[in-house]
């Protein structure tokens, strides 16, 4: 009946009946239950045999299908969606969106962050820079 339980919230009843001793073991039952829940992601990576490999593949997997919903206005057929070609023809979202999400995917949400963060510091830096010197130097 414990192995059966999936978050912390039901096992701590248990934990009042007397049948756990302590919160570790709510803990770890957790844990357990949750290993198990993403260990048949893990399984089709095969993590077993190579765990880098694996953690490099989901990665990869999950870049190539967000990239596939960000690139859809650009494979889906002028025309089709009046509002699509609307906005595509305002030139906010472009070619250069998708790269610039292509260069900066990292294995964690923070490395991504941080990785955009410095890439739209270094955008910026580049167009003040191209700015600045057409102004000084208009020839």
């Amino acid at each position: 009946d414990v192995e059966g339980m999936s978050r912390p919230s039901e096992v701590y009843p248990l934990l009042h009946e007397g049948r756990i001793r302590s919160t570790s073991e709510v803990e770890e039952l957790a844990a357990a239950k949750l290993n198990e829940c993403c260990s048949c992601v893990d399984r089709f990576f095969l993590a077993d045999h190579n765990p880098k490999f694996a953690a490099h593949a989901q990665l990869a997997a999950r870049s190539a299908f967000f990239l596939l919903i960000c690139g859809s206005p650009f494979i889906i057929p002028e025309g089709y969606y009046e509002s699509l070609d609307w906005f595509l023809g305002t030139g906010f979202y472009t070619f250069g969106v998708v790269s610039f999400m292509v260069l900066h995917i990292k294995p964690t949400l923070g490395a991504t962050m941080a990785a955009t963060v410095s890439g739209i510091r270094g955008v910026i830096a580049a167009v003040l820079n191209a700015w600045l010197l057409f102004h000084w130097f208009p020839e």
